[in-house]
């Protein structure tokens, strides 16, 4: 349904109440409705859930292909198989080429106010470029041929206690869930996965009795990681953001010999460009949210007869009640830098 704005969810339906007082009712709600979620209240009911305050904001802008590849300077970003980032204290600007190459994006990050939630608010163009005018020639370059942009404000929210409401039927995803910061760039990657693991879950129900348990069984999956990652994201904007001092030189050595493929590096071999780091990239990138689920379920079809003979929660409660993630599935580390993003 379309304009249709909701209400508030009761849990016990469970119902949803839009804004013109229609009630619908279903075996079970999925909450995907962002940052400022309403179906989060049926979730958590005995306090409300504030985002957490970036003190940064971002521009977003691009530039037509056309007009990158008209200036020799800067033509070869058009072809640049990596993502790049400029980092510098404070903030930092993600580009990459989009729409298969018709358009070169750029993400902005800087310290700076917008409201939270809020789309497609104008930004100041002046105010954009003086925010970068001691960056690279390169992109500032690139800047020179933004003729709009757009901004809007960061925050996420803290780990919440839980994602599902006590009578088992409201569940919440992606931001409603665990809101990120982009330092990651992981906030719809984690909500696509979130949509696969809970088709899965779901798709184990026998009978509308199975739905508490595979939903809280989609939050024992899911949660762990998306914490992990809403964690990382934050530790990788204090990591580009540094100010100019020790630390920041430190960081850029490391940066540096790693990508070249030093051995020697003080420490050991750690990439503090957690991007590219070979314990770090392969957990973050490589994660399959339908293996996620089939590796828990996998004994399940084989005792079907156990849902029939009518110990379906029993069984599932035993099931999922294992560690949420294995230790060689958690992150080496949360410390991140970064440089380049092959795509």
């Amino acid at each position: 349904m379309l304009a249709s704005p909701l209400e508030s969810v009761d849990e016990t339906g469970p119902t949803v109440i839009l804004k013109n007082g229609q009630r619908m009712e279903a075996n079970v709600v999925v909450g995907a409705d962002g940052i400022r979620s309403r179906t989060r209240k049926a979730v958590i009911k005995n306090r409300e859930i504030e985002a957490t305050d970036s003190t940064n904001c971002a521009y977003r802008a691009t530039v037509p292909a056309s007009v990158m590849i008209s200036d020799p300077a800067i033509a070869h970003l058009m072809s640049d198989i990596n993502a790049n980032c400029w980092i510098g204290h404070g903030r930092h600007i993600m580009a990459y080429p989009i729409r298969n190459g018709q358009l070169y994006n750029l993400v902005l990050s800087h310290p700076g106010k917008a409201t939270i939630g809020k789309w497609n608010e104008p930004g100041n163009l002046d105010e954009m470029k003086a925010n970068y005018s001691h960056f690279d020639p390169t992109i500032k370059r690139v800047l020179e041929n933004v003729t709009g942009c757009l901004k809007w404000k960061l925050a996420d929210l803290p780990p919440l206690p839980k994602w599902v409401s006590d009578s088992g039927r409201v569940v919440l995803i992606g931001d409603a869930a665990h809101a990120t910061v982009p330092y990651l760039a992981q906030g719809a990657a984690t909500a696509i996965e979130d949509g696969a693991a809970l088709a899965e879950c779901l798709d184990r129900a026998q009978s509308a009795n199975d739905i508490p348990t595979l939903l809280r069984a989609f939050q024992t999956i899911r949660k762990p990681r998306c914490e992990a990652i809403q964690k990382g994201a934050r530790a990788n904007g204090d990591i580009w953001h540094m100010s100019d001092g020790p630390e920041q030189k430190q960081r850029d050595r490391d940066m540096k010999q790693t990508m070249e493929g030093r051995p020697d590096i003080p420490g050991g071999t750690k990439n503090p460009n957690q991007w590219s780091d070979k314990e770090f990239q392969p957990w973050l990138f490589g994660y399959d949210a339908v293996e996620a689920v089939s590796a828990r379920v996998s004994h399940y079809r084989q005792c079907e007869q156990k849902l029939i003979d009518g110990q379906t929660n029993r069984f599932l409660d035993n099931l999922f009640a294992q560690s949420p993630m294995a230790e060689k599935e958690r992150p080496a580390q949360t410390g991140i830098a970064y440089q380049k993003v092959a795509v």
